[in-house]
């Protein structure tokens, strides 16, 4: 909703009306981008075009701001497959607030056993390696 949400293409203010309206509503129910309270300086996009050259951040979540003290987390991650990115938003529960040990995340490494999925990844490797190869940002590839 401002000049920080784009990079490339057209200026924000030809949205001008759009961005009026949606801040309307979020003042006349109280609302507010959480995406943006949780990374106030950060750059994030969840729009882009093939090229990458044209970014901008078109989802985000508006929520109550009587609930913002119970959000843990909201994040902007890759999303294969699509131009859009996914939007995560972690709310605070009586589980979370206690604390956890350290987690990583673990191939589930019985699937190289399994034929079908091994024959499919093989028969894909090339269009994974191809799909983005005008892409220039490393970071999206």
């Amino acid at each position: 909703m401002t000049d920080k949400d784009k990079k490339g293409g057209n200026s924000v203010s030809r949205k001008a009306l759009v961005i009026k309206e949606i801040e309307h509503l979020a003042s006349l129910y109280n609302l507010t981008d959480i995406c943006r309270d949780c990374n106030p300086h950060g750059e994030g996009f969840t729009w882009r075009n093939k090229s990458a050259k044209i970014q901008c951040r078109l989802d985000f979540f508006l929520i109550s701001k009587i609930l913002v003290n119970e959000v843990f987390t909201c994040e902007i991650l890759n999303a294969p497959e699509t131009d859009h990115s996914v939007i995560t938003l972690y709310l605070k529960s009586e589980s979370s607030r206690q604390p956890r040990s350290r987690s990583f995340w673990k191939f589930n490494n019985s699937l190289l056993e399994e034929h079908e999925y091994t024959n499919r990844l093989r028969e894909n490797i090339t269009l994974f390696k191809n799909k983005d190869a005008d892409v220039e940002d490393l970071s999206l590839k």
